[in-house]
């Protein structure tokens, strides 16, 4: 089964000429106690578990610029210190918007490569 998510972020990512490194501020997967194909919220303990990992790799990476899906993911990118923009997450009804802030984003390295690819879902 697809998962719509996914797909919508891997047909801009399939458009870029240079692809960004992508990371999750947090590298699990948090569901529901008795149920791991839910989703969930991660708890601030379990940010904090991560959030050491994360400040080094951004430190080691050199990292500038993050651009977010989401709020949640904004919210604690902000902590680091560096640049952070925010697209709006595709799911739940927000795949126009999504699409139109990463439009905003790329800008005409976005558009140029639409026009060279025939895999582009716009």
């Amino acid at each position: 089964m697809a998962e719509r998510t996914a797909a919508e972020i891997w047909a801009i990512l399939e458009r870029l000429e240079r692809r960004p490194l992508l990371w999750n501020v947090f590298p699990f997967h948090p569901h529901e106690a008795d149920d791991p194909l839910t989703n969930r919220k991660f708890t601030a303990k379990e940010l904090a578990a991560v959030s050491e990992l994360n400040h080094t790799l951004f430190k080691w990476l050199g990292i500038r610029r993050i651009i977010c899906i989401g709020q949640d993911a904004a919210n604690y990118a902000r902590a680091f210190g560096v640049s952070v923009e925010c697209v709006r997450h595709p799911s739940y009804g927000g795949v126009a918007d999504f699409r139109r802030g990463m439009q905003e984003i790329y800008g005409d390295s976005l558009a140029s490569a639409a026009a060279n690819s025939q895999a582009a879902l716009f």
